[in-house]
C-alpha cells in the first residue's frame, strides 16, 4: 500500500489533529503580522480594548451622549492608533505579496530557462545527426515568433496569438525535426533525390517526433509548450488541401498516424493546428534559401514567389499573407543565423 495511502487510513495523530480550523486561523495570522508584529498586534488590541470599553460605557450609561469628556478623548487618541496599525498591517500584506510575486516571477524564469534549454539539448542530438539541421532549427524558431506575431494583429486571431502563445510557439518549433533521430544516416545524409522508399522512410520522422514529445507531455500534470511541439512535430508536413501527411485514424478516444495510404487520412485546412500550419511555411523558406546536401539555395525573392503560389494548396492563405507582410525580416534571419 502507499505510503499516503496508509497515512489518509490511519488514525489521526496528534500532529493531525494538530491541524485544526482554530490552528489554521492562528498561522494565518501569525503570517499577516509577521512583517510588523508588535505594531499590528498593539492596534489589533487597542480595536478589541475600544470596542470593549465602549460596549461597557453604552451598557452603563444607556446612550453615547452621556459619554465624558475624557472618555471622548480616549477614543479620539485612539483612533489614530488603530489607523497606523492598519496602515502597517497594509504596507506588510503589500510587501509580502510583492515578495510572493517576485518569487513567482523568478520561478517562471528558472522554468523558461529549462524549457529552453532541454529545446537546446534535443535539438543537438537531431543536428548531431544531421550537421544542416542545427541552424536550421535556430531559424525556425526565430521565423515561426515572428510569423505568429504578425498573425496576431489581426482581428481572427488576436485572442489566440498571444504573447504567452508567442513565447511557448518559439521554442517548441525547434523541435519539429526531433524525430530524424529516428532516420537511418543513409537517408539523411544522403547527397542526391530519395527514392519513393527512402522517401516513405523519411516521412516516418514526423511519427518518431511525435510519440517522442507526447510521451514528454503525458509525463507532466499540466499544459505545457511540448503540446504545441508535439502538434508541430506531427502535422509540420501536413498541406491545407488535405493532401500532406501523416494520415490520422481515429478511433475513438485513440488517434493513431500512418504514412502509408488507405490508412486513415492527412488533416485539411484549419483541422491542421494553427502552430504546425506556421511552421510549415516557415520550413519550406528557410529550405528553398538554404544549402543542403541534395540542392542549392535559391534566392530570397524566388522563395517569397514559391510561398505566395501556394497559397490555399499548400499553405493556409492567413499565414501566408503573415509571412509576406514579415518577410524582410524572414531574409533579416536568415542572414543573422547564416550557414
Amino acid at each position: 500500500m502507499p505510503e499516503n495511502a496508509r497515512a489518509a487510513n490511519s488514525t489521526p495523530s496528534a500532529d493531525v489533529r494538530r491541524d485544526s480550523a482554530p490552528s489554521r486561523l492562528l498561522e494565518r495570522a501569525r503570517i499577516l503580522c509577521q512583517d510588523h508584529f508588535f505594531a499590528t498586534g498593539a492596534a489589533a488590541w487597542a480595536v478589541v480594548f475600544a470596542v470593549n470599553r465602549l460596549a461597557v460605557l453604552v451598557m452603563d450609561r444607556g446612550r453615547v451622549g452621556d459619554f465624558h469628556r475624557e472618555e471622548w478623548v480616549f477614543f479620539a487618541m485612539l483612533l489614530p492608533i488603530c489607523l497606523a496599525g492598519a496602515a502597517l498591517l497594509s504596507g506588510g500584506l503589500k510587501r509580502r505579496e510583492l515578495r510572493a510575486r517576485l518569487r513567482l516571477e523568478s520561478a517562471q524564469k528558472r522554468n523558461d530557462q529549462f524549457r529552453r534549454a532541454s529545446t537546446i539539448g534535443f535539438a543537438r542530438v537531431t543536428a548531431a545527426r544531421d550537421a544542416s539541421t542545427a541552424l536550421h532549427l535556430r531559424r525556425i524558431g526565430r521565423m515561426a515568433e515572428t510569423i505568429a506575431r504578425a498573425l496576431s494583429h489581426s482581428q481572427k486571431y488576436r485572442s489566440y496569438v498571444t504573447e504567452q502563445y508567442i513565447a511557448d510557439l518559439s521554442i517548441a518549433a525547434a523541435l519539429h525535426d526531433v524525430g530524424r533521430v529516428g532516420i537511418t544516416d543513409d537517408i539523411l545524409r544522403k547527397t542526391g533525390s530519395l527514392t519513393a522508399s527512402e522517401f516513405e522512410s523519411m516521412k516516418m520522422h514526423v511519427i518518431v517526433g511525435g510519440d517522442l514529445i507526447a510521451e514528454l507531455q503525458r509525463s507532466l500534470p499540466f499544459r505545457s509548450y511540448y503540446e504545441l511541439a508535439r502538434e508541430i512535430a506531427y502535422h509540420h508536413h501536413q498541406r491545407w488541401d488535405g493532401t500532406g501527411y501523416p494520415n490520422v485514424l481515429q478511433n475513438g478516444n485513440k488517434t493513431s498516424f500512418f504514412v502509408q495510404n488507405g490508412v486513415g487520412a492527412p488533416l485539411a485546412g484549419e483541422k491542421i493546428p494553427l502552430s504546425a500550419r506556421i511552421v510549415a511555411v516557415a520550413d519550406v523558406y528557410d529550405a528553398l534559401v538554404s544549402k543542403r546536401p541534395y540542392k542549392d539555395p535559391i534566392p530570397h525573392e524566388e522563395a517569397v514567389r514559391t510561398i505566395l503560389a501556394e497559397r490555399g494548396t499548400h499553405f493556409d492563405p492567413d499565414v501566408v499573407d503573415a509571412f509576406d507582410s514579415v518577410k524582410e525580416e524572414m531574409r533579416r534571419i536568415v542572414r543573422e543565423i547564416a550557414n
